[in-house]
């Protein structure tokens, strides 16, 4: 398990305003400055990589190789985890997430 660098989920800092939601139905995209932040991504990416290291949720099925042999002995080319949270919840008490909740709706 993960040590919890978050202990609670951070308020959003986006807002999207209706001239955004205008300009993402008018080009198809939209950049959002300051969804997390740098240290977060920092902390996101440890777990991220010691996720793959351990290859969690392999006994599952939850993790896979979307581009190599897929073998058990064989380092991933591509590796994918699905449902990476189920490993390392901390995962959903990021402003990252806390953002894309805002933005989803």
């Amino acid at each position: 398990m993960h040590n919890s660098w978050l202990t609670v989920e951070p308020h959003p800092t986006i807002d999207l305003s209706k001239d955004a939601i205008d300009a993402y139905r008018r080009d198809g995209f939209l950049v959002i400055h300051g969804f997390s932040t740098p240290e977060e991504l920092a902390r996101m990416r440890t777990i991220y990589d010691d996720l793959f290291e351990k290859r969690a949720g392999r006994e599952v099925g939850d993790e896979f190789d979307l581009a190599g042999a897929d073998a058990d002995d064989d380092r991933p080319v591509l590796p994918q985890i699905l449902s990476p949270s189920k490993y390392a919840p901390e995962l959903l008490r990021t402003l990252a997430v806390a953002n894309a909740r805002v933005i989803a709706k």
